[in-house]
């Protein structure tokens, strides 16, 4: 390191407003009220510091120790950062840059902790490594995270490692304020507020430390506003090409199968080289459920899980397979009578396990722990139902709030409030208010100060849902505010929507049709764009799926990714309305139309394929479908109505053109197929080389890179940029932004003569 480099660092980390003097063999550098004297000396091109505990050492060693102090972060985050009891390794997929280690995009991984080690130790050449840790809810992302933290920070004391992994944690929201989140929560989670932000990522740039985003969520891809790829754009700008970042998330950007849905944030990385890989946690197998029993001191692990494997019908059900309801129902385990309860009910309705599971949670803590302390016989100080409701407001608050955690002192406020709404006397009441924090369903935050939030996040979005489900189903003016205000925070999550579906499916018809016109007006009240519309199509589309309701009509609405999945539909009309990037996978139409629709991509080669019954599309628009039995999507709109047909969707005949009499008609060419496959290899990195090229492509090698890639060259799409590695290769980069490369694409429907005609018209165009 050279003095100028040394002094750029010095400048992130010194007080605002001071000099950084390095000269004449002399430092001096003010940081947080500190004063830093030192010697300085060059020695084989770098620079040797000795400061006044009379050691010296290089310049990167001396800003590590003595200037980051990164073995007190050591001590903050094993201090700070609680233990996982009883943890499980979970097994994982591995998606990683494809070479001659990883020929595979879905590797089996055995020991998911030692895989993420090793894939975040690694360090590429001038370019920044993404690594997604993707998983459902309750899968064990954050456990995972916390674990790897305390494991590196443990070896970095011991001098086994180099580098630290800071969790910081997101909640889901997109990070706009990026600097404001990371110092936020150095400084209130670990307390160690002894840097800027721009320090941070000198320390990131320099590998010393790897950030661990959690918390992404879908936000990645999904989020209309585009506010999670602006902030990740400026995030890998900031890196520069260099460093690691760890970013825990539902889903990866190229799990996604449509191009456009990763032009954005490919987009708004720019020239940066950056390498991005998955590591996608599985499900517990009976192996691991039963070694959890086991340090949870069940006496009789392998017959529990029978049990319950035979009570619901499915040896890989959630309360079995999922870490957080496993560890939930080993708790109510430890009550046999619970527990045999519980199979009882969820036997019955295996569908419908979390509301009976949090029930079962709910009726021991109503009946067993919260009996009043007041008269002859104790009597429950609140019924099951009140607790749901109580639990409601709770959630409703933490939404309300962006937060997922509340002081003890608003608690007590929503204890009181709940307990004068149900007219409750001044004992139960001071009762409640004591017992509240200490609910089954609610743990002291990681935050601290006296905080508390739910168990776990799925728990915090059921109760959420339920509280809206009530305000849906009383639609009165009193409740009219509260209900919007909650539908324009922020997109509802699934667990929520699906909490407020079973709310709501038993409501007679009648009042059915009534809540769903309701949702239907208020949708009306703000633009397409807004959380309002958004969370109510999505309420909607989940309280119209399997009911028969007569007729119903939607007007100028746009649903989100994935909306006709799953869904069993009789009835319905769809007038001028946009859906996003949707399969029809599970789902069934019956006497169903769509008019004057917009559709980003509809996939039909789905298995099962959909049930359609008297159903069709009339001057429907696509800009891409995958037609049964084909892989890849096509572009071709005269091809677009014998796709629908061969579904069992009826087009009008005057809008199907008459030479359209077989599949052939829309089979793309393999050139054009081949360029498909090979833009999608950007899919996890900004920059390809010919050896990966090869490893991908096999025999298909020699022909992609003798042809297709010098057209690809000539036309613009792509560019040769300079190699920076061992031996000879080419490396190669996208010449022109991902969203004008699939309007491309869309024009080309399938012609790969087409496509490259496009691709030098708008290159002269834009000349």
């Amino acid at each position: 390191m050279d003095a100028e480099k040394l002094k750029s660092i010095l400048t992130t980390f010194a007080d605002p407003g001071t000099a950084v003097d390095i000269s004449k063999g002399n430092l001096l550098v003010q940081i947080n009220d500190r004063t830093l004297l030192g010697k300085t000396r060059l020695q084989d091109g770098d620079i040797y510091i000795s400061d006044d505990t009379g050691e010296e050492m290089p310049a990167n060693r001396w800003l590590i120790l003595r200037v980051a102090r990164l073995p007190l972060l050591a001590d903050r985050i094993l201090q700070f950062i609680p233990s996982t009891q009883h943890f499980i390794n979970p097994a994982a997929s591995l998606f990683d840059t494809l070479d001659e280690q990883h020929i595979a995009e879905n590797e089996p991984v055995a020991n998911a902790c030692d895989c993420a080690q090793r894939l975040l130790s690694r360090r590429f050449g001038y370019t920044t490594s993404v690594v997604y840790l993707t998983s459902d809810a309750g899968e064990g992302k954050t456990t995972l995270i916390h674990e790897l933290a305390r494991d590196q920070a443990t070896a970095y004391k011991a001098r086994r490692s180099d580098w630290l992994l800071v969790p910081i944690a997101l909640g889901g929201r997109p990070f706009m304020r990026f600097d404001d989140m990371i110092a936020g929560h150095l400084a209130n989670k670990l307390r160690f507020p002894l840097f800027y932000y721009d320090a941070f990522i000198e320390l990131v740039k320099l590998g010393v430390i790897i950030p661990a985003f959690d918390g992404f969520e879908e936000t990645l891809v999904v989020n209309a506003s585009g506010d999670a790829y602006s902030a990740i754009g400026a995030l890998m700008a900031s890196l520069n090409q260099q460093g690691t970042v760890l970013i825990s998330a539902r889903k990866a950007f190229f799990e996604y199968q449509e191009l456009k849905l990763q032009a954005r944030l490919y987009d708004s990385i720019g020239n940066n080289s950056v390498a991005f890989s998955r590591l996608q946690l599985k499900r517990w197998t009976r192996s691991q459920f039963i070694d959890y029993a086991t340090l949870r001191g069940h006496l009789d692990p392998d017959a529990l899980f029978d049990g319950v494997a035979r009570a619901l019908h499915n040896t890989e059900h959630a309360l079995l397979t999922r870490a957080v309801l496993a560890s939930r129902m080993l708790t109510v385990a430890s009550n046999e009578g619970d527990l045999s309860g519980l199979l009882q009910k969820l036997g019955s309705s295996p569908d419908d396990y979390f509301p009976v599971f949090v029930d079962t949670i709910i009726e021991r803590e109503a009946l067993e722990k919260w009996l009043g302390s007041s008269g002859d016989a104790a009597q429950p100080l609140l019924s099951v139902n009140e607790h749901r409701m109580m639990l409601s407001m709770v959630a409703q608050e933490m939404w309300l709030q962006s937060t997922e955690s509340l002081k003890a002192d608003i608690l007590e406020l929503i204890a009181t409030l709940f307990c004068d709404s149900q007219h409750k006397t001044a004992s139960v009441t001071q009762q409640v208010q004591q017992r509240i924090k200490q609910h089954a369903l609610l743990i002291p935050a990681d935050t601290g100060r006296d905080q508390f939030g739910f168990d776990h996040e799925e728990f915090r979005q059921y109760f959420l849902g339920l509280a809206v489900s009530k305000l849906i189903a009383s639609r009165d003016p009193q409740h009219d505010s509260d209900l919007s205000a909650i539908l324009r925070k922020g997109a509802l999550p699934a667990q929520a929507c699906n909490s407020i579906q079973a709310s709501l499916r038993n409501e007679p018809p009648e009042n059915m049709r009534r809540i769903v016109e309701a949702l239907c007006e208020l949708a009306t009240f703000d633009s397409q764009s807004s959380y309002l519309h958004e969370n109510c199509t999505h309420i909607l589309l989940r309280l119209v799926s399997r009911q028969e309701l007569g007729v119903i009509e939607f007007m100028s609405f746009t649903f989100e990714p994935e909306a006709l999945e799953g869904v069993v539909f009789t009835d319905i009309r769809f007038f001028r309305c946009t859906f996003r990037s949707t399969s029809m996978a599970f789902s069934s139409f019956r006497r169903c139309r769509f008019v004057e629709c917009v559709f980003d991509r509809l996939d039909l080669n789905t298995f099962p394929p959909p049930t359609i019954e008297d159903s069709a599309f009339d001057d429907s628009i696509f800009n891409a479908v995958v037609a049964r039995g084909h892989e890849t999507a096509i572009y071709d709109p005269e091809a677009f109505a014998f796709a629908l047909r061969a579904s069992g969707f009826t087009v009008a005949e005057s809008r199907l053109p008459i030479s359209l009499t077989s599949p052939a008609a829309f089979i793309e060419d393999e050139q054009f197929i081949s360029v498909q496959k090979l833009l999608k290899c950007f899919a996890n990195r900004t920059h390809i080389t010919d050896a990966l090229i090869r490893t991908k492509f096999g025999k298909q090698a020699g022909l992609i890179l003798d042809r297709l890639i010098p057209e690809l060259v000539q036309a613009g799409t792509l560019f040769e940029d300079t190699y920076r590695g061992g031996g000879r290769q080419h490396l190669y980069k996208l010449g022109i932004g991902m969203l004008r490369l699939q309007e491309v694409i869309e024009r080309s429907r399938g012609s790969s003569e087409k496509f490259f005609e496009l691709l030098r018209q708008s290159r002269e165009s834009s000349e």
